[in-house]
């Protein structure tokens, strides 16, 4: 059974709005980070990082970005109902 009521046709438009939003949101956030990625990469390209120091720092935020975009991806698969990996 739904856990909303049939008869209270307001809650459905909720529904969808919730589900669109958070669709929305998934699908910036991953663009955002996409972006943050190509910056990030373009400015170690041009020469932007001066020492090593900084180049670990940009590595390891590369590498966080990636990681949150796995995460994302597998919670997509999550909610779409496929098996967890492991």
């Amino acid at each position: 059974m739904p856990p909303f009521s049939a008869s209270d046709p307001d809650q459905y438009g909720d529904i969808v709005a919730t589900y669109t939003r958070n669709n929305m949101f998934a699908q910036e956030l991953e663009r955002l980070i996409d972006a943050e990625v190509e910056r990030m990469k373009e400015n170690v390209s041009l020469g932007f990082v001066e020492n090593f120091s900084d180049y670990k720092y940009v590595a390891g935020k590369l590498a966080g970005l990636r990681s949150v975009k796995d995460l994302m991806a597998e919670a997509s698969a999550i909610c779409d109902g496929k098996p967890r990996e492991n």
